[in-house]
């Protein structure tokens, strides 16, 4: 079941829903999802990102901006309190 979480709620080892897909099915996992394996503080200079974090993920080989505010899909939750 899928719950919509912000980015401050999102934690390593939560599953969301995300666009890329191709990867996930060829590697044998869920379509247009990804599981959450490192979070960090954003650093870098667009101002519209600060307070942000960058996730990365078991099958993106980079990173993907989590927004403040933003608003995730949520489809299984992790077992990990490290963000």
């Amino acid at each position: 079941m899928s719950q919509t979480v912000t980015d401050e709620e999102l934690r390593v080892g939560d599953t969301i829903e995300v666009w890329w897909s191709s990867v996930q099915i060829q590697m044998g996992g869920k379509p247009n999802q990804d599981i959450i394996t490192r979070i960090e503080p954003y650093t870098g200079p667009l101002a519209c990102f600060k307070g942000g974090h960058i996730a990365y993920f078991a099958y993106l080989c980079c990173g993907m901006t989590l927004e403040p505010g933003g608003r995730y899909q949520r489809t299984e939750q992790g077992k990990s309190d490290e963000c």
